[in-house]
Formats: structure tokens, sequence, C-alpha cells
């Protein structure tokens, strides 16, 4: 990663960090002023590591421009080739998906979201991203199995992302911590699912892997001169730990510390899915024999438990519990919970089937992205990442013999000045530095679908579908502009070009050569559109 990357990066660290401290409306507006200033005045274009800070800054108040910016997100990633941000898109837009499906039923479409999250594990594992850009990836993915309960497959991803965070941070960073409370909130709602259905055994498994997880996450913040936003961490850690403890040796040591530590984790907000302790609160209640005390703290998470959220596993580990106290009363709530059980057998044979399914869709996935990563390899130059001569000569073939040709194309030839020069009193690392900023500055001023491509040594040459001269003539100029302007000290190009229909398209090639070479001619440094 060079200085500009990082540099990039670091600032995009920042606006996320404070989308999720509630400056989303002030995130949203730099993010995309800064997409317009990468990417040609648009804040569809620019970096795909700048639309992700915009995807944040959107979710929580609005879903749709949330999905629709997860899309631009995903298209630049395609652009740049970005593997580790197209996997973060994708997982991005699958959890987008999932939360619309959640406003309009008639849009749930679990199929769907599945793709999504086996194509961006996929683009991962081809992905050679490390550090905040994997850990991301990692992150998003998770978050997308979670909500549909496919905890296998959510457990490496947050494993992965833990590995990433210890690596990178310092015994004062709160990283780690937060992805070990992350794991043992998974392994806590996994331990309730599986109580559901009958598998005590297995849960309380899980319920010693959260356990260790927690503890972990607190013992790592137990230092002393830790920043009050950091050490805020360690009360979730703990009131989880002791959440685990519930069906062990101790019932009445994990009712204290629940009910000490649960009043100061709630005020943190729901980011920490306090209400999570509530169940095994009430189950390490009734083991001390304080039935009454055990209906009571479930009643009220019941109550307090919005609307929107009672489809969730945390409400209906709530809603089963409580079934489970009130049949130690009542004939008619053990004939109730009879019910409940039943629906939440049924519920987990789905489950079964979606992890069947979507374990299917992952190797698909995987298949289809190791076959297109071959396919785009053999038609990208190695060395700045756009298309190579024999992809260009392809999709000039394809145009000028199409069955129906029709519409209109511009192409561009873009000729370094005085490279030889470079090459021979710089050498050829700093020659070759020179032609990847120089792909990197086209690609960034080009449009979607127009096509970049290095056809020679110093050579590139862009395909414009549907470009009329003026067209051309624009892009030629804010290509210019960008080299000249770039912040790496790069050679001045010369830039040709021509448009006309593209059953023409071999001939417009010819024409955009020719000008280019008037615009050497013509003292370098400028353009000449046919």
């Amino acid at each position: 990663m060079d200085a500009q990357d990082d540099a990039l990066l670091r600032e995009v660290k920042h606006l996320v960090q404070r989308a999720q401290v509630g400056q989303a409306a002030e995130v949203l507006r730099t993010a995309e002023a800064r997409l317009r200033e990468l990417g040609a005045g648009t804040h569809e274009g620019g970096p795909a590591a700048m639309h992700f800070p915009r995807v944040v800054a959107l979710i929580e108040d609005d879903v749709i421009a949330a999905l629709a910016a997860a899309e631009d997100m995903l298209r630049a990633a395609e652009r740049d080739n970005a593997l580790g941000w197209r996997a973060c898109a994708l997982a991005v837009r699958g959890e987008l998906k999932l939360l619309r499906g959640d406003q309009d039923q008639a849009r749930y479409d679990v199929e769907a979201v599945l793709v999504d999250l086996a194509a961006a594990e996929a683009a991962l594992e081809l992905s050679t991203d490390v550090g905040y850009v994997a850990s991301t990836a990692h992150v998003a993915i998770a978050n997308g199995y979670v909500p549909l309960r496919l905890y296998e497959l959510a457990v490496p991803h947050y494993e992965a992302a833990y590995q990433i965070s210890l690596a990178e941070s310092g015994p004062e960073d709160a990283g780690p911590s937060m992805w070990l409370l992350n794991l043992a909130t998974l392994h806590l709602l996994w331990c309730l699912e599986l109580y559901r259905v009958g598998l005590d055994a297995e849960a309380e498994e899980h319920s010693a892997c959260a356990h260790g997880h927690a503890a972990a996450g607190a013992e790592r913040l137990s230092g002393a001169a830790l920043l009050p936003a950091v050490a805020a961490w360690r009360e979730p850690c703990l009131l989880f730990e002791a959440a685990a403890r519930a069906d062990g040796a101790d019932p009445g040591g994990a009712v204290d510390d629940i009910e000490r530590l649960l009043p100061g984790v709630r005020e943190l907000g729901d980011a920490h899915e306090h209400v999570l302790a509530v169940p095994f609160l009430a189950v390490a209640l009734l083991r001390e024999g304080r039935h009454e005390e055990s209906l009571a703290v479930i009643e009220e998470a019941l109550a307090q438990v919005p609307a929107k959220d009672r489809a969730s596993p945390t409400y209906l580990s709530l809603a089963h519990t409580y079934s489970l106290l009130l049949a130690r009363t009542s004939k008619a709530s053990e004939a109730a919970l009879e019910y409940g059980n039943a629906l939440a057998a049924e519920s987990w044979r789905q489950r079964q089937r979606t992890l069947v399914s979507a374990r299917t869709m992952r190797a698909f996935a995987q298949l289809q992205a190791e076959h297109e990563q071959v396919t785009r390899d053999a038609d990208t130059d190695a060395l700045t990442g756009v298309a190579n001569r024999r992809a260009f000569d392809r999709h000039l073939e394809g145009m000028a013999g199409a069955e129906e040709p029709g519409g209109q194309v511009g192409v561009l030839f873009i000729d370094l000045d005085d490279f030889k020069g470079v090459n021979d009193t710089l050498g050829h690392a700093a020659g070759d530095a020179m032609l990847q900023g120089v792909a990197q500055a086209i690609a960034a001023n080009s449009r979607e679908n127009d096509l970049v491509a290095r056809v020679g040594g110093d050579e590139f040459a862009v395909l414009l579908p549907g470009a009329a001269t003026d067209d051309a003539e624009r892009a030629a100029r804010r290509i210019l502009a960008a080299v000249r302007d770039a912040p790496q000290q790069l050679p001045t190009v010369s830039i040709g070009g021509a448009s006309g229909l593209a059953r023409e398209v071999r001939a417009i090639v010819v024409r955009a050569d020719d000008a280019m070479y008037v615009a050497k001619r013509a003292g370098r440094n400028q353009h000449h559109v046919a």
C-alpha cells in the first residue's frame, strides 16, 4: 500500500468511527464531497473505500438510500478490481436487503441475501487485502449471517476480525475486546436457541464459549490507564461473562453480577444487546428459588422490546423463557409452551435447511469467482490493473462484428510524453510507478462502462460507448487535467480522440491514433479530437 492509499484508508476509518458515534449527517456530507473530488465531479465515482463511510452514514435513517449507496460502492469496487471492498459491499448489500425485508415483507428475499453473502466470501477469499479492509469485510459478512441465525458461518469471520484487530492493536485499544464481545453475544444467542429445541448439552458448550470470550474481553480492558470510551466496553464483557455462568454451579453469584451490571450496560445503548442477559438472569433466579422475581424481570424485558424487534432471536428467547416459567404454575401455560416448542423445532429445521442452501451457494460462488478471476487475469495488464491489449482488441471485434451494429462510440489514445527519458534517468521502477499513476488517473476519470486499456508500453486507450465528439472532447480534457494535477509527479500525456458509428470502430481507432500524433506535434501535454 502506498502513502496515498494509506492516507485514504486512515481518512475512511476516521469517518466511519464518526458515523458510528452520532455524526452521520456530517459524515455523509464529507464523504460525498470527497467522492466528487476524487471521482470526476460525481459521488457515484471515486474509490470504493470512500463509498463505505457514505453507506454507514445512511444505514440508520434510510435503508433504501443506504442500499443504493452500497450499489455505488460495489460498482466502484468492481471498476477498481478492489476485491476486499467488493466483499464488503456485497455483504453490506445483503444485510441491507434483510433490513428492507423487515420493513416490507413483500421484499423479503433470503435467497438473494445468501447469494450476496456467498459472493462476498468468495471475493474475500481471492483478495490480498489485509488489515482494516479485510477486517471490515469479515465483520460485514458475519453481520449478514447472524440475523439469519447461521451462526456456524458467522463465527469464522468474527474470529478473523479479532485476530486482525489483535495483530494491529495495542493493549490500550478496545478493538480486540469488541470482537470478543461479538463472539460472546453470538454464542449466547446460539445457546438460547439450542435450549429452545431441547439440545441442552450443545447449548452448554456454547455457553462455555461465550464465557471464555467475554472473560478474555474483560481481562484485556482491566488496565487502569484506559480512556473512558475504551474502558466502557469492559462492563458489557463482564455482563455476558456473568450471563454465561447462569447455568453453572453458582447461580446466586451470577444473579448478583447481572443485577449489578445490567443497569449500567443498559445506559450504553442497544449496541451491546444488554437484553440478551435477561433470560439468563431469569434462569439463575429460578434456580435460586426466586420464581416470582424471575417472572418479573422477563415481563419487564418483554414490555421494553420494540415491536420491530419481536421476531428477533433475543425476543423469542425471552418469550420462550417466559413460557417455561409460566408452565410451572399453569396447565394452560404448559399447553402453550408445547405449542411454542413445536414452532421452535420447525424454525430450527428451517434454519438447518437455510444453512445447507448457504453452504451450497458458498461452494458455487467460490468456483465462479475463481473462474472469473482467471478470465480477468487473462484480460488485465499485470502492472497497471487496467485491461490489456487482448481485452481491447476483443471489445473492438465485438463492436465491429455485432449482428445489429448501431449507436456511437468514442475512442481516446493516450501516450506518455518523453517516457523513455524517465526510464533512462530514473530507472524502470520509477517508470513502472508512473505508468501505474497514469492508469489510475485515467480510470478514476472514466465512466463506469468505459474500457480503459494499456495497449502498448507507454500507451493507453479508452473506449467510450455512446460518446459523441463533444463527449470524447470532455473526457480527453478531464483525463489530461487529472494526469497533470496528480498528487504524485507524473509525465504529461498527449491525447488523441475520435468518435463515430460503432460499426466503424476500427476506422475510429485509426483516426484517434492519428489525432494523438497531432497533439504530439503541436507541443505535447495537450489533446486533439478529430
